[in-house]
């Protein structure tokens, strides 16, 4: 599982910055998907667009032949509809490259061998250390105290819900 622990951006991929805390805020960097991937097995895909839209719990495993095995639990959108999560992504191929990007950065890029989002099959690293990621909240303040990424508080009591482990400090 080490090698997708993380926080991945489509707009990273981009070279674009994100709405998503890279920090960057350029008109490309307004749409976003991002997922995060737990050391646990659990994370989270995120859609935005200007602030949080949609959000998608999961489950997660890499299989014998290294293959992403990705279960959702909890779908959450921004006006509080909350549903369980028909997203079952199985045997999903996937590689991690050094690329330099337009600007002439150089991120890791993870294409995955189909989409997970949307039409995104490619994801650039935002950073690793994700230990302590919560659940980003779903209004406007969220998006702006989301620059560091790591600061944004849950809203949603007891962190990711429908799976063990997820208590805060855990």
């Amino acid at each position: 599982m080490e090698t997708l622990v993380g926080l991945w951006s489509a707009s990273a991929a981009r070279g674009a910055g994100t709405g998503t805390g890279m920090g960057t805020e350029d008109a490309d960097a307004v749409e976003d998907a991002a997922v995060v991937f737990l050391a646990d097995g659990a994370g989270w895909i995120e859609y935005s667009y200007r602030t949080l839209l949609e959000l998608e719990t999961f489950r997660w495993k890499l299989d014998a032949a290294g293959k992403l095995q990705l279960h959702g639990v909890t779908s959450y959108a921004k006006h509080g509809e909350e549903r369980p999560s028909d997203v079952r992504l199985r045997d999903v191929g996937f590689a991690i490259a050094r690329e330099k990007l337009p600007l002439g950065q150089a991120v890791d890029v993870v294409t995955f061998s189909r989409p997970l989002w949307g039409n995104e099959i490619r994801f650039g690293l935002v950073r690793t250390d994700v230990a302590r990621e919560q659940l980003p909240q779903f209004d406007e303040r969220g998006r702006r105290e989301r620059a560091s990424y790591g600061t944004v508080r849950s809203s949603f009591a007891g962190g990711l819900p429908g799976y063990a482990g997820s208590q805060e400090g855990a």
